[in-house]
């Protein structure tokens, strides 16, 4: 226990604690968890970076089951896989900052996984509700194959254009808005909550996979992130 305070106090610093705090799922539960998941890397040779290609490996992985598994329990090991991602996410940061191994490389690589990650579930899921004996079906099973990969467009195109105006224009009010958590509000943090792939999402992930609530998940969190998206780039591409 005394390590795993020594880690927690080292890795997660007063703001990120303070950002993080309005995700309350990946503030008490998965924050936790990949604390412990990051002891046994302490006394190892294995660097950040390799944490984040295995979460990536993971990801891939979640996706095939997902993808390619149909049936209940397939879409339950993709989960879990995806799931595994989440912690390993949290790894390759905890380990970065604990031994001082950050890079530049770290964070693209970071990067990297969470828009593999971000595409893939939302991707996966439609795949799978395409073939899932779904509850309470609302459409033809093929426009759940569309609404899967419009989620997972929607998802990552915010994040790109600000980037972008980053690249260009450099820190402004407008990227900051999006990116300060702790800045945000009673709304933006509800919606943090459903939205990040470490908070409230996994666990409703999870129960709509067992409860054959695919289609209506996938279309949930279609128009989640068409509101998120148009209200992003309404801040983003302000003069």
């Amino acid at each position: 226990m005394s390590r795993y305070k020594d880690v927690y106090d080292k890795v997660l610093p007063e703001a990120k604690r303070q950002s993080e705090k309005p995700n309350i799922v990946l503030s008490k539960i998965v924050r936790p968890l990949c604390i412990y998941a990051t002891l046994p890397f302490l006394d190892t040779n294995i660097r950040p970076t390799t944490i984040t290609k295995i979460s990536v490996l993971a990801s891939l992985i979640g996706f095939g089951f997902l993808s390619f598994g149909r049936s209940l329990l397939f879409n339950i090991v993709g989960w879990i896989f995806f799931f595994i991602w989440v912690i390993l996410d949290g790894v390759d940061g905890n380990l970065a900052r604990y031994k001082n191994q950050t890079s530049v490389m770290g964070e693209v690589w970071d990067a990297f996984g969470g828009y593999v990650a971000m595409v893939l579930t939302y991707f996966g899921a439609g795949i799978a509700a395409f073939y899932d004996t779904n509850r309470f079906s609302y459409c033809d099973p093929y426009w759940l194959l569309i609404i899967g990969g419009a989620t997972a467009v929607m998802s990552i195109f915010p994040r790109l254009m600000m980037h972008k105006k980053r690249e260009t224009m450099g820190s402004n009010e407008s990227t900051k808005e999006f990116t300060n958590k702790q800045a945000f509000g009673l709304k933006q943090a509800i919606a943090m909550n459903f939205i990040s792939l470490s908070g409230l999402f996994q666990i409703i992930f999870l129960v709509c996979i067992i409860l054959h609530l695919l289609n209506w998940w996938i279309l949930f969190y279609c128009i989640a992130n068409l509101g998120m998206m148009l209200i992003s780039l309404r801040s983003i591409l302000k003069e």
